[in-house]
């Protein structure tokens, strides 16, 4: 079944790897100027790749064993596992199903100290964190009047690094109207949550909402949300439930434009939501804006290291899992508090013959509902590459990224540049590259300079 990377049942796709790595940094663990340690590391990640589509199942599955070895300093030696799954399984046909995933991966710790995209720095910030969920899920047809689904969840976050671990349960009915009321489309949801967290506290969610659509012809319609919310959980603000709103509007002027944007309040406050999609044959779009509240764990649950599509909804069949994973650097700092996230991320990615570019933005505030404390994450970043033959590609990156730390009072700019050159030889793909990356920050401790240079070799079988 791992052989040749082969396809079995036209639908399934297996892709056994391994990658090879050898780098050499300047500031192997980030410190401030006259601290800094060099240092040769080498890398060995094998790699397993799933892709596959049945007629009751369908699965994602990507796994790396990364080891590293320190030339200088053996006692730095590590290994980690890196592991983005996921699997719907219809149990009882178009009745009965279940969705199942998990994850392994490396993130910072906090925001405020010393910024790693890479388990090869050695900073002290770094935590392993480990999520799977599992959710059953019944659905129903009221013939063309309406749909019905109730799902159940359970879930667990693990960090090694010093952070909460976490489990939760929860519930969610949905009954929305069938094709019968295609004018005036309307839906009833109700959500419940229960997350007890390792230092023995509870966060309750409750919520019922419910949602009425005006559709005036093809290009336009509106709606209005209301609902109201029973939350339990530790806060210093004055609400955490009770009566909740919005209202707004969609335009799709071609199946591949839309524009939605939305107002109104909930026990946080005045609450605005848009979002604008746009595609065509060489360029796609994306920007929105959403305000809700959420927890560090269920973000750790929801992240996606490994795309699945790409910016056209194209499937990624091969991951090159070896290359792919890096440590986010965008990621709140780990705590059991429930939060307010107010965030805001926008893109374009161009696709032209030989040539392809990105652009993305992000804006990212966090209130803290029981410390008060307050933290917002912005910055941007850039890539091109171009081919230079059918097997040559060469490619430039950058990013940069503020983060605004206790109101204000604390300020880290993080700063990356780098160049790469691929070559693919059949199943084998070598790939050189340098990277630079500069931190600023107004406590000494955390800033640094970093110079890396990589040689990478990726074989898929």
């Amino acid at each position: 079944m791992l052989g040749g990377g082969a396809a079995f049942a036209g639908e399934w796709r297996i892709v056994p790897g391994i990658s090879v790595q050898e780098s050499y940094t300047d500031n192997v663990n980030l410190a401030s100027s006259g601290l800094e340690d060099d240092d040769f590391i080498t890398e060995v990640t094998p790699s397993l790749s799933l892709r596959g589509q049945g007629g009751r199942l369908s699965a994602n599955f990507d796994y790396s064993l990364q080891q590293l070895f320190y030339a200088n300093d053996s006692d730095r030696n590590s290994l980690s596992h890196q592991l983005q799954a996921s699997a719907n399984a219809e149990l009882v046909k178009q009745i009965v199903f279940v969705d199942v995933d998990a994850s392994a991966r490396q993130e910072n710790s906090s925001n405020s100290g010393r910024l790693s995209d890479s388990n090869i720095s050695v900073t002290g910030n770094r935590n392993e964190v480990y999520t799977w969920r599992i959710s059953p899920v019944v659905r129903h047809h009221f013939g063309n009047y309406a749909n019905g689904e109730a799902r159940f969840t359970v879930d667990q976050v693990l960090n090694s690094g010093g952070g909460s671990n976490s489990a939760s349960t929860g519930s969610d009915l949905l009954i929305d109207s069938g094709s019968r009321f295609s004018r005036l489309p309307w839906s009833i949801s109700y959500h419940q949550q229960r997350v007890d967290n390792e230092s023995d506290t509870i966060s309750k969610f409750e919520r019922l909402n419910g949602t009425l659509r005006y559709v005036f012809s093809r290009k336009y319609s509106a709606f209005v949300n209301a609902g109201v919310e029973n939350n339990q959980f530790s806060t210093s603000q004055d609400d955490s439930d009770g009566f909740s709103w919005d209202a707004g509007a969609t335009w799709t002027p071609s199946p591949r434009t839309e524009l939605e944007a939305g107002y109104g309040e909930r026990f946080f406050g005045n609450n605005f939501s848009f979002s604008l999609s746009h595609q065509s044959r060489r360029a796609a779009w994306t920007a929105s804006y959403q305000e809700d509240i959420t927890t560090t764990r269920q973000s750790q649950i929801d992240r996606q290291l490994i795309p699945l599509v790409d910016a056209f909804g194209d499937p990624v069949l091969d991951p090159g899992t070896g290359l792919l994973v890096q440590v986010p650097v965008d990621t709140a700092t780990i705590t059991e508090e429930v939060l307010v996230e107010k965030q805001f991320r926008g893109g374009v990615t161009l696709r032209g013959r030989r040539t392809d570019a990105s652009v993305s933005l992000f804006n990212t505030q966090r209130e803290f509902q029981l410390s008060g404390a307050d933290e917002e994450v912005f910055g941007a970043s850039a890539s091109i590459s171009r081919r230079l033959s059918q097997r040559t590609t060469v490619s430039l990156n950058g990013g940069w990224q503020q983060s605004e730390l206790a109101g204000g009072a604390r300020e880290d700019r993080r700063w990356n540049a780098g160049v790469s050159m691929t070559r693919q030889f059949r199943d084998l793909s070598a790939q050189a590259s340098f990277q630079r990356v500069q931190q600023e920050s107004d406590l000494a401790a955390s800033e640094y300079e970093e110079n890396r240079f990589t040689v990478n070799l990726n074989l898929s079988f």
